[in-house]
């Protein structure tokens, strides 16, 4: 009788094995986002495939033709969002024009469940750097925790293709030039 049990036993955890497939059990797909800090220390690119470069803000009357009165920029710390370029439709979706300017609502492309793959927070002289991996991202600058903006509308950043580019980002929505 216990050699009989035993099969039965080993026969039926085989079967429950067998059954389990992985297309049965649930699968999630997770997403992370990393968010860089670049340190105070670095002003130079560390990287040797991607995007660097200084974020200033322009605010104020830039139009001055005294160089004696050439108003200078300041340096920024707004954050940079990067996004998988296959959220373009509903990031394009949350965007409305003040003042002429393009600007994005991120509360909007929060709630349509489009998060950034990247959160880069430049340092205290507005230095930053990334490397993409290879792919493609959309950028937009963060001004508040409701408003995107990026100059002229969403950034296209494009695969840098195994090199550093220097990409200076300025955030002079309230500077006329």
């Amino acid at each position: 009788m216990r050699g009989l049990n035993k099969l039965v036993l080993a026969i039926s955890v085989l079967l429950l094995a067998a059954s389990c497939n992985k297309k049965d059990v649930p699968q999630k797909n997770y997403f992370f986002t990393f968010n860089v800090k670049i340190g105070k220390r670095v002003t130079e690119p560390t990287i040797i495939n991607g995007y660097y470069g200084t974020m200033n803000l322009y605010k104020g009357d830039f139009s001055a033709t005294d160089s004696a009165n050439v108003k200078q920029p300041v340096p920024a710390r707004f954050e940079i969002l990067l996004f998988e370029t296959s959220k373009k439709e509903a990031i394009d979706a949350a965007s409305y024009i003040e003042n002429g300017k393009v600007f994005y609502n991120l509360k909007q492309i929060k709630k349509a469940d489009v998060k950034p793959k990247f959160i880069i927070t430049p340092n205290k002289s507005g230095f930053y750097q990334f490397d993409p991996n290879d792919a493609d991202y959309l950028a937009l600058i963060c001004v508040n925790k409701r408003t995107g903006y990026y100059p002229s509308g969403l950034g296209t950043l494009p695969s840098p293709g195994g090199v550093t580019r220097k990409l200076d980002m300025r955030v002079d929505y309230q500077a006329t030039f």
